[in-house]
């Protein structure tokens, strides 16, 4: 019966791979791909960014500048490269230009072409169909715009050639991935975050944005307060909007849940960050942004109930994602995790099977304390005793002394993870059950 589960399941997580890896190949380019995947593919279509980059610094810092002199909010950088995009802009350029500079600069082409006999002229006529198609790819993400009209070609004024620029979507793709080069503790860093933030936000849907919806304007308050120290936690919000099949169309719900886990994570393992989000939840200013009917909803306990409803929201999406990791966990075989648990041991890795077989070790594989539904079903029942307790978070925690795992009424804002006892032997070694 043992190999038997131990066949099946690595019969089940083989092919999972296999599949996995089949799905991956036949992803088509995305800005999310550009941004987060590494390959020759996605390297050129990086390069194309980096050379408009210089130009688009200089464009950056001349937005930079006028908005530190303009009323706030009187200024878009979509408005400072133009709604309508002039031929030969500052960020303006032909194929021709680009394939040259690549020749340069691009790992792949440059030596492609030092192993090849082509004359430079003759490898960028080469190359013209690979470069365009790339350009036409960014056309359809829009992250490029081609212009209406052609242009003089350089070489032969006599032939007119196409001629592109970046958007303003484009631009917030080239800069995000120049926050790779920079010291994270630079002013240039965190200039460049907080103009990033800014530009992401802006292309959440403006129906989100309603004066009532006051946990968008305390995300957006929290991840301001984010870019001099928690840049890690701007990246994250940046990857989750790339990640949506329509970059720049977020759905909101789903963008507060995966923000509330990160700022979750981060609360439990970091006192410094937890202060900012509990400051940041306690001061937040909700009549900047909420509509109150008079000075009486305000007396009345309007803030408060603003924060709490927060704090409701914040504990309903953490506890969430804790019964959606059980799900995934307990689709496998109670028998198999204890297994598998077993043999990560030091004293039994690299035990063969016949040894796995022994009586004495298969009564203490059966011994392992695993996640399992009587485990679940004691979680589900201390959620309910603390459902309209909004300032405690039922957790998962295991005991590294004595392996116990059980649900713990966490009061996320007062208690700190390294005071808490284990409940069975009274040690202070538990941690939260990570999954």
């Amino acid at each position: 019966m043992l190999l038997d589960i131990i066949g099946s399941w690595l019969i089940t997580n083989l092919s999972g791979i296999k599949k996995n890896t089949n799905h991956k190949n036949e992803i088509k380019i995305s800005i999310n791909d550009i941004l987060n995947i590494q390959n020759n593919d996605t390297i050129v279509y990086r390069d194309i960014f980096r050379f408009m980059l210089p130009n688009i610094k200089k464009l950056l810092s001349e937005f930079i500048e006028k908005e530190e002199s303009e009323p706030v909010g009187s200024l878009s950088f979509e408005g400072l490269l133009g709604t309508e995009y002039n031929i030969e802009s500052n960020t303006s350029f032909r194929i021709r230009e680009l394939i040259n500079w690549l020749r340069d600069n691009n790992r792949e082409l440059k030596e492609e072409f030092h192993l090849s006999h082509y004359t430079k002229s003759n490898f960028a006529q080469a190359k013209t169909p690979y470069i365009t198609n790339r350009i036409e790819k960014l056309v359809e993400l829009g992250l490029l715009v081609k212009e209406k009209e052609k242009v003089e070609s350089d070489r032969n004024r006599a032939l007119l050639t196409d001629i592109y620029d970046i958007t303003g979507n484009g631009v917030i793709v080239a800069l995000t991935l120049d926050l790779h080069r920079l010291d994270r503790r630079s002013n240039e860093n965190n200039k460049l975050l907080k103009f990033l933030l800014k530009e992401w936000l802006s292309h959440i849907p403006k129906g989100y944005k309603d004066f009532s919806n006051y946990q968008y304007y305390f995300i957006e308050s929290l991840l301001e307060n984010c870019i001099e120290k928690y840049d890690d936690t701007l990246l994250y919000f940046f990857s989750l909007i790339q990640g949506y099949p329509s970059v720049f169309r977020t759905d909101f719900s789903e963008l507060r849940f995966n923000l509330n886990n990160a700022f979750y994570k981060k609360i439990i393992v970091d006192d410094e960050f937890k202060t900012i989000f509990y400051k940041e939840l306690h001061d937040f200013n909700f009549l900047r942004h909420v509509k109150v009917s008079s000075k009486a909803d305000v007396e009345e306990g309007f803030l408060l109930q603003k924060q709490r409803l927060l704090k409701f929201q914040f504990k309903l999406d953490v506890e969430t994602q804790i019964e959606r990791n059980f799900s995934d966990v307990l689709k496998s075989d109670l028998l198999s995790m204890k297994l598998s648990q077993w043999s990560k041991r030091t004293d039994n890795m690299g035990k063969t099977m016949g040894e796995v077989y022994e009586h004495n070790n298969y009564t203490n594989i059966n011994k392992e304390i695993v996640l399992d539904f009587e485990i679940k079903n004691d979680w589900e029942q201390e959620r309910n005793q603390n459902l309209i307790n909004f300032d405690k978070i039922v957790l998962i925690m295991k005991c590294d002394k004595c392996s116990q795992i059980y649900p713990y009424p966490f009061e996320i804002e007062k208690e700190y993870f390294n005071e808490i006892m284990c409940k069975y032997c009274k040690g202070n070694t538990v941690k939260y059950y990570g999954f």
